[in-house]
């Protein structure tokens, strides 16, 4: 999800992927579980466990295919407005996790310059970016 925060500050995190086995930075996601209601319900939980956020306003932005041609998954993009820092991370217990907070213009840079490469944190990005008319 595109968690932004009152001072215009977009959440990220970085972490370990054992598929790349690098660290890599991108947005807060994870995975629906039986016990949420809806992807939303699993967003939201998601963005408190991985970096100890909530938002107020949630807005969902359609559906991805993440690999059409090799699979069924799909992603569940949202923007999630005036982000507040609530909690503690509550990490799985095999999950390391930094929060990197960056501003538009820095994270627009972070894809450009391939900081971020993960293509459904470019992809959501986009999407939120044009939800909130940033010229994108």
């Amino acid at each position: 999800m595109f968690a932004l925060t009152g001072n215009e500050e977009v959440v990220l995190v970085r972490q370990y992927k054992h598929g790349v086995k690098e660290l890599v930075l991108e947005l807060p996601a994870g995975v629906i579980s039986a016990e949420d209601a809806s992807p939303q319900a699993a967003a939201r939980r998601e963005l408190l466990e991985e970096t100890g956020f909530e938002a107020s306003d949630w807005e969902a932005l359609g559906t991805l295919n993440v690999s059409s041609a090799k699979a069924t998954t799909r992603a569940y993009p949202f923007l999630a407005t005036d982000a507040q820092k609530v909690a503690k991370p509550r990490p799985d217990e095999n999950e390391q996790i930094e929060l990197v907070l960056s501003t538009i213009p820095g994270l627009l840079d972070l894809i450009s310059t391939g900081q971020i490469g993960d293509s459904n944190s470019i992809a959501c990005c986009l999407l939120a970016l044009r939800a909130m008319d940033r010229g994108v």
